[in-house]
């Protein structure tokens, strides 16, 4: 298997892996809510749990990605009413309407030991989930090279890192009154379920770029990571010192500028020279195939590449000697223009054989040039 075929392979498994990871918390969330188990509503006490609802989501989300590929009327069928169901939450808020499926769901599953809650979801889980749903359904949709859908996952995904950082940092949940704020495990699956539609076509749009064997594509393996991992990192450490008081406000914000410009200059400088490596090598392996390609150029011998096809893809001097066709003539042209009549087998027993990874050894046979001689 080619790397290009391993690489779509692994992302496509890695997807599905994903897709059975939120399925099967969603599952949990729903069992914690008909059990009265609130550890499974909301992982961290006394924050807001997971909705009956936004699990129903994530689980038809999860279902939808595992499938698809295998089953893919179904997975529509799935993301479609994901689709409807987040939309109508979000409708919700923006109409100030009240739909009676959240309270069914709530009442539903709803076990004794479960607190009473606002049964909607939060408005940027069902935005996450509406992007999410929205892109499995269009997931092979290409304008010009370009996959509209993944822009909608980087913004989904994008609020599912928001949704974690947010408890990372102890931010004040000054949304809760309206409905923003998002349980600690609904982030992450908002995360999860976006990264992993995104990696279930790793060699198309964004995810293209990144895995292409490029240079551009070696930079920005080599930057990402670090431009994912340090600024939160950073950020979560000038936390910890200003709240134990090692640093102060303006001091906090110098060390995090400087941080900043060390990791991401050294990060650029390693980059830029592990580049200038790889071109050197290709510069290399140019120079010795131009030398190479000059040496069969200036040959008497007559020599001629094919492909498996047996269409002329090389042709030097000596063969033009030979043959009487000039390159311009040949390449491109089928090799049986050299054979003649009575030997058509030939070139196909030979390129049945190549084609088999079998030797080819020493044979003498007969050609035809450009004016009908027969030479040996």
């Amino acid at each position: 298997m080619d790397p290009e075929s391993r690489l779509v392979a692994g992302s496509v498994a890695v997807a599905r892996g994903v897709g059975a990871v939120v399925m099967a918390t969603a599952v949990f969330v729903l069992f914690g809510w008909a059990a009265g188990f609130t550890a499974l509503q909301s992982v961290i006490p006394s924050s807001v749990p997971m909705r009956p609802i936004t699990a129903f989501c994530f689980l038809l989300a999860g279902i939808s990605l595992m499938i698809h590929g295998r089953r893919l009327r179904l997975s529509q069928i799935c993301a479609g009413v994901l689709v409807l169901f987040s939309g109508t939450s979000i409708l919700e808020y923006a109409l100030h309407w009240n739909f009676p499926l959240e309270g069914f769901l709530m009442e539903i599953t709803r076990g004794a030991g479960s607190v009473p809650v606002n049964p909607r979801m939060s408005v940027l889980a069902a935005t996450s989930l509406l992007f999410a749903g929205a892109s499995i359904l269009l997931l092979d949709w290409d304008s010009r090279g370009w996959h509209p859908t993944q822009f909608l996952n980087f913004v989904g995904a994008l609020i599912g890192l928001v949704g974690i950082l947010e408890y990372l940092y102890d931010v004040p949940r000054v949304w809760s009154h309206y409905g923003w704020h998002m349980a600690i495990h609904t982030a992450v699956l908002a995360l999860l379920l976006n990264a992993g539609i995104l990696l279930s076509r790793p060699t198309a749009g964004l995810l293209g770029v990144i895995n292409s064997p490029l240079a551009g594509g070696q930079m920005a393996r080599r930057l990402l990571p670090a431009a994912l991992v340090f600024p939160v990192l950073i950020g979560y450490l000038r936390m910890l010192g200003q709240e134990k008081g090692l640093v102060g406000t303006n001091f906090g914000i110098l060390l995090v500028a400087v941080t900043y410009i060390v990791v991401f200059a050294t990060g650029i400088w390693i980059t830029a020279r592990t580049l200038n490596q790889n071109a050197a090598q290709e510069q290399v392996s140019h120079l010795r195939d131009a030398r190479l390609a000059a040496i069969v150029n200036s040959s008497d011998d007559a020599i001629i590449g094919k492909d498996l096809n047996g269409i002329i893809t090389s042709w030097n001097r000596g063969a033009e000697h030979v043959y009487g066709y000039s390159a311009a003539e040949a390449v491109g042209q089928s090799i049986s223009i050299l054979v003649p009549p009575g030997r058509e087998d030939e070139v196909s027993r030979f390129l049945a054989q190549i084609s088999r990874g079998e030797p080819v050894s020493h044979y003498e046979t007969l050609r035809r040039r450009k004016d009908g001689e027969i030479r040996d």
